[in-house]
């Protein structure tokens, strides 16, 4: 049997790769204490503001990992709002590819290339 973590454990899929290991069970203890560090500061540790100060104007660009492995988008969001100065602009097509996670960009070029223009021109 296969047992797959809730989304928010970031080694979610360790037990799916040793599931006829003799390591499987390590491999769900590690993942119900192993967290994204936004998941980690905001979800467990409570913490939104880590007294940073920053006097520009940002905007986010959620990776694909974080947004659609791991379903992370307002933690990171929430540590960002606390800091001081900081200007934060929404992001169009916030959930849009930028082309370059993984093999992609190396197996597709042209397309990441493409992808890369495209979230490029949506952050500026």
């Amino acid at each position: 049997m296969s047992v797959r973590f809730l989304h928010h454990h970031g080694a979610q899929f360790y037990p799916e790769l040793l599931a006829s290991s003799s390591s499987h069970d390590e491999a769900i203890a590690l993942g119900q204490r192993t967290f994204e560090l936004s998941e980690f500061l905001v979800k467990v540790a409570g913490v939104t503001d880590v007294g940073a100060t920053f006097p520009h104007t940002v905007t986010y660009h959620a990776s694909c990992h974080g947004l659609r492995e791991l379903k992370l988008r307002d933690e990171p969001l929430q540590l960002l709002r606390s800091v001081k100065g900081l200007k934060l602009v929404d992001l169009l097509r916030f959930d849009e590819c930028c082309g370059f996670g993984g093999t992609f960009a190396t197996k597709f070029e042209s397309i990441s290339v493409a992808m890369g223009v495209s979230k490029a021109e949506s952050i500026a």
